[in-house]
């Protein structure tokens, strides 16, 4: 899952770097769809699918963001097409998965593994949080405020970042902890709606939408120590300080 989370990160980055050559730059480099193309291989070959909701969540919000709520024929045209594309080699695919076991392998574990998602499977993702928001819901009213301790989880934590901090840090500890994930969100937010030019408005979705899936990424796996989220974070709110301050300029 951290590999996958990586790869997801890394392709809503280089989407971003190809979508913003496209549109401001007159020099073209290939890098940002080597970078695609990578990003999505790593995410196949973890067979994980926390990689694909940090993507699935990206482009939903980056979409939402780019919506002028405006009717425009062409982007209808163009989504229609896409889809009976996609759904044509869907099926080519779901058609000839036996013939490889590894593809059917993948597609087993993205897509018919449900016993994550069951409540009632004793070690399934779904069913270890439900844990962790039975515990915290059995904490004295301290608890809650402050939390049980860092690290004093029986079982090491409940595979969600933000489920663990609430639990160790309390409501207090785990508010600072998602004001800290939300700080680049924040700082930005203003330039979607009110962009000062096309490129800040770019800038700008970038860090949302990014950010966002960084939030998504703590929700889905335990992720508090992983550098390289800590590192898209802080870029996220480095960018988010400039255009910010610039922006309003």
């Amino acid at each position: 899952p951290v590999l996958s989370a990586l790869g997801a990160m890394f392709f809503l980055f280089f989407l971003q770097q190809l979508d913003f050559q496209n549109k401001f730059l007159s020099k073209k480099s290939p890098l940002p769809i080597y970078g695609i193309i990578f990003s999505l291989f790593i995410i196949l070959i973890t067979v994980s699918k926390t990689g694909i909701a940090i993507i699935v969540c990206g482009l939903l919000v980056r979409f939402i963001l780019s919506l002028s709520w405006r009717i425009n024929t062409k982007l209808v045209l163009f989504s229609v097409l896409a889809l009976i594309i996609f759904s044509y080699l869907m099926l080519l695919a779901l058609t000839n998965i036996d013939q490889s076991p590894i593809a059917r392998f993948i597609f087993q574990r993205l897509f018919q593994n449900s016993e994550d998602f069951d409540p009632n499977y004793v070690g399934g993702h779904l069913y270890i949080r439900i844990l962790g928001a039975q515990h915290f819901l059995s904490l004295s009213i301290f608890n809650m405020l402050f939390g049980i301790g860092y690290l004093n989880i029986d079982g090491l934590h409940y595979h969600s970042s933000l489920l663990t901090a609430l639990l160790e840090t309390g409501l207090i500890g785990f508010g600072l902890f998602l004001y800290l994930l939300l700080l680049p969100i924040l700082k930005s937010i203003d330039l979607i709606f009110n962009p000062s030019s096309l490129q800040y408005f770019h800038r700008a979705r970038y860090i949302v939408s990014s950010s966002v899936c960084i939030i998504v990424a703590h929700i889905v796996y335990e992720m508090p120590y992983v550098q390289f989220l800590w590192i898209f974070w802080a870029f996220h709110l480095k960018e988010a300080i400039f255009i910010s301050s610039h922006g309003k300029s």
